[in-house]
């Protein structure tokens, strides 16, 4: 359903786009082509998560998995904060971010990476043993401030970018709305775009970073939620999904586009069968 929708948006897009929307619909195109890259991706390499207190662990249900391509699949659900922000600093933060990871994991023959080996196959029923994530904030029983700082660091990025993107939101609103220059028909199609992009902010906030948060940072002060860790790969497998629907159901010409599309075919349908009936 998520591939097809984003195909749905590409072509609504490329058929009922106006002239206000500008170059905005180049934009989504790339967001949708993206989102299907995701969506295969997601459902190839298959990942699962798994907390206990003061550990977290990542891993692909995939045979040629590794540490590298479990790092690389993870980043890779962070390309459309980068798109959505202009974004050199964080393009750059995003390729530090697998150095800085690589450095503070735990080896593959840790007691933490032989816990969450063991964790897998209690729940699944088999052995995973290649591409483990493992950030054990506790190893020996004394806390690895390194790893702790290098979490508290990941959200701390986190958290900017979401008071970039929150500022870059209101300062845009206030402009639109104190433009006298504007006219009402083109007000309203700039507070529409304005919407869908926050819509589609705030869509892989719940989808991807929550879960992240939940899953890689709680665990270093002994709170974890398996239920979050085990829906996870739902949610980020959601994100794909919902973010064309939302461009589709916000976006007054893509709606209506849909719709006469819809109308349009139960009308032909409606004149094949009177054509028969005849």
């Amino acid at each position: 359903p998520g591939i097809c929708l984003n195909l749905l948006l590409i072509f609504i897009v490329k058929k009922f786009s106006r002239a206000e929307i500008g170059t905005f619909q180049y934009l989504l195109i790339v967001f949708a082509s993206y989102d299907i890259v995701l969506i295969i991706l997601h459902f190839v390499f298959d990942p699962k998560s798994f907390v206990l207190p003061g550990i977290f662990g990542l891993v692909l249900d995939f045979p040629y998995g590794s540490r590298a391509l479990t790092l690389i699949h993870c980043i890779s659900f962070m390309v459309s904060y980068a798109i959505l922000m202009t974004h050199l600093l964080y393009r750059y933060w995003v390729i530090r971010k697998v150095l800085l990871c690589l450095s503070v994991l735990s080896p593959e023959d840790s007691l933490a990476t032989k816990t969450m080996k063991a964790e897998f196959r209690r729940k699944f029923g088999r052995d995973m043993e290649d591409g483990w994530v493992i950030a054990d904030f506790f190893p020996n029983g004394k806390r690895d401030y390194a790893v702790t700082f290098a979490a508290l660091t990941v959200d701390a990025m986190g958290v900017a970018i979401v008071i970039v993107v929150s500022s870059l939101a209101f300062l845009t609103y206030s402009h639109i709305a104190s433009a006298f220059t504007l006219s009402p028909s083109t007000r309203n199609a700039q507070m529409r775009l304005l919407v869908t992009v926050c819509v589609q902010t705030f869509i892989p906030m719940v989808c991807v970073t929550i879960p992240y948060f939940s899953n890689t940072t709680l665990p270093a002060f002994g709170v974890t939620f398996p239920l979050i860790a085990d829906t996870s790969g739902i949610f980020m497998s959601l994100f794909p999904s919902w973010d064309p629907l939302a461009v589709i159901v916000l976006m007054k010409p893509y709606r209506r586009g849909l719709m006469s599309m819809i109308v349009r075919k139960k009308q032909v349908n409606q004149l094949s069968l009177s054509t028969i009936v005849k």
